[in-house]
């Protein structure tokens, strides 16, 4: 949707969408790292937890960088192309250890 398109909506809101504490704000050192995930196909939830960051805050930041131009499509959507990356807990990702069928995977 261009700019131009947008239609303003007067300050009579009865509800207010995502007040709750997020931070839409972001430094350049975060915006580089998500610039350079995202193409990347790093997934999206992996993105967040290395920037400290709520998930949600990130999918606007994308819908954002998207509706700019600044980023485009890319296979796999928010879990992009390395989804095999994992989050075990909450505090590390791993890479999976099975094959597309469900099988252990052998070292090489």
């Amino acid at each position: 949707m261009r700019k131009e398109a947008a239609r303003i909506r007067k300050p009579d809101y009865t509800y207010m969408a995502l007040d709750d504490g997020f931070e839409f704000g972001w430094n350049d050192t975060e915006l580089n790292c998500v610039l350079k995930h995202w193409p990347a196909g790093t997934p999206g939830n992996a993105i967040a937890y290395k920037l400290n960051r709520d998930p949600d805050e990130l999918a606007v930041l994308i819908i954002s960088l998207r509706r700019e131009g600044i980023i485009q499509e890319r296979p796999g959507g928010w879990k992009g192309t390395r989804a095999k990356i994992q989050l075990v807990g909450r505090w590390r990702a791993r890479e999976d250890k099975k094959d597309d069928n469900g099988h252990d995977k052998k070292d090489d």
